[in-house]
């Protein structure tokens, strides 16, 4: 019997420990916390803003664009529910205060489309630029420089048709350098032009790398007497004279300057130099140039070295046989030039005008006579406004004269907003074709001037 008192105590002891741990822990966990979520407050439209009794249209065209939307503007136009708030107008309002109602109530949201207008882009841009492949400076840019490197080394005394390779190249070069646009500054490096093509005198001819004639402006005298100071004599430090040619330009280069190398030889590298990695480093440097060969007279493993050389200078190999070739290759740099000229010009100008009309477009779009967005809405405006006025005559909330009255007021407040667009549309459409024209004109100016300088 005590054995079993005994038990039932235990048991009693466990199930109110039991309890209290369970209640402990009721009391202990807090339900989880949820933070109210902040509604997000719309902004108040004009109409909830002023009691209708209080509100006055505006009289001038700037401020009807701005007094939008109305209570039944636009998408929230409810006729039901209008006449029903028109039915309660008091008797004998006048004409204004029936007036200030009906634009209170139905005043359509015009600045969206002010906003468009007050922001509207008239801007235009060249867009397309002259190719970089023809190796023709850019249409804004202020200089071309021009480094000419002449093989003097002794294989240009070899003669085709009667004639030296080296004169026939002087003569070449001398009309290609007078022929030079202006604002051009050039300089005439010859190179190999020292000793013998003996072996003897190899060291010293591989250091033979001289401008005859120093970057500047093209004088006729003075470069032709530079041409004259040199014969072909040794061999043929290619790679030298690029890595030279780099001071020649560098001591005219400045922002906006094209930096151009014509390299008139009949053979390759013959001194151990790198012609292609001289190539490269000049025109991967910090003036950018471009080195362009004629190889004059080079059999076809000399042309495939030398057109490594030039591409590796980013520019172009041509050869030439005779004097004729070299000259056409040479007159043919002023043709690349002229046409790239021409194209620019041709496509920058109806570029433009597709511009224009991308533009003219949006403007008709947005606010042009019919069927554009301004045009809409003062359109549905007005209908509303008559309908709501037909609404309160057929309510005996007119008083005489009172209709017309209104019916004034209403294609006076058209007639304002109508000459409002058409004043914003014409100051635009007349923004826009004035820039078109000056663009065009510029574009026209600057290719006449530089297809002048390429004829």
């Amino acid at each position: 019997m005590k054995k079993w008192l005994s038990l039932v105590i235990i048991f009693s002891i466990l199930l109110l420990s039991g309890c209290s741990l369970l209640i402990q822990a009721a009391q202990t966990t807090k339900p989880e916390q949820t933070k109210p979520q902040s509604k997000k407050t719309e902004p108040l439209k004009p109409w909830q803003k002023i009691k209708p009794e209080d509100f006055r249209a505006a009289t001038t065209p700037e401020g009807m664009v701005k007094e939008g939307p109305g209570k039944y503007a636009g998408y929230d136009y409810d006729a039901a529910a209008l006449q029903s708030e028109l039915a309660k107008l008091p008797n004998g309002l006048s004409t204004d205060q029936l007036y200030n109602q009906l634009i209170y109530y139905l005043a359509e949201n015009y600045k969206p489309i002010v906003d468009k207008l007050d922001h509207f882009d008239t801007s235009f841009e060249i867009r397309n630029k002259t190719p970089d492949d023809l190796r023709v400076h850019a249409p804004d840019a202020k200089k071309l420089n021009v480094a000419i490197l002449l093989d003097a080394s002794g294989s240009m005394a070899g003669k085709i048709d009667g004639k030296t390779k080296m004169e026939q190249a002087k003569e070449a070069i001398g009309r290609f350098a007078s022929q030079l646009p202006d604002g051009t500054t050039v300089s005439l490096r010859v190179y190999g032009h020292k000793g013998t093509n003996q072996a003897k005198d190899k060291a010293m001819s591989c250091k033979s790398s001289e401008v005859v004639y120093p970057s500047g402006a093209y004088d006729a005298t003075r470069f032709q007497q530079a041409l004259g100071r040199f014969r072909p004599a040794g061999w043929t430090p290619l790679a030298k004279a690029i890595r030279d040619a780099q001071s020649d330009l560098v001591a005219n280069n400045g922002p906006n300057t094209e930096n151009i190398v014509y390299i008139v030889s009949d053979g390759i590298e013959t001194c151990g130099g790198d012609p292609v990695a001289a190539a490269q480093s000049l025109h991967q440097s910090n003036i950018h140039a471009v080195v362009n060969i004629i190889g004059f007279d080079v059999d076809n493993a000399g042309q495939k070295a030398l057109q490594a050389v030039a591409d590796a200078g980013g520019g172009e190999f041509s050869t030439a046989q005779d004097q004729q070739e070299l000259e056409m290759y040479l007159e043919q740099q002023y043709t690349q030039m002229w046409l790239a000229w021409t194209n620019w010009g041709n496509t920058n100008w109806i570029d433009v005008n597709n511009q224009y009309n991308a533009k003219w477009q949006r403007l008709q779009l947005i606010a042009g006579f019919s069927g554009s967005q301004f045009a809409n809405k003062l359109q549905t405006e007005r209908q509303h406004l008559e309908s709501a006025l037909s609404f309160l005559d057929r309510k005996n909330k007119l008083q005489d004269g009172q209709y017309s009255d209104l019916s004034s007021k209403i294609s006076d407040r058209y007639n304002a907003l109508e000459a409002y667009r058409q004043q914003r549309y014409d100051e635009l459409d007349q923004i826009l074709t004035e820039k078109r024209d000056k663009l065009q004109a510029f574009i026209e100016q600057k290719q006449q001037e530089m297809q002048k300088k390429y004829e």
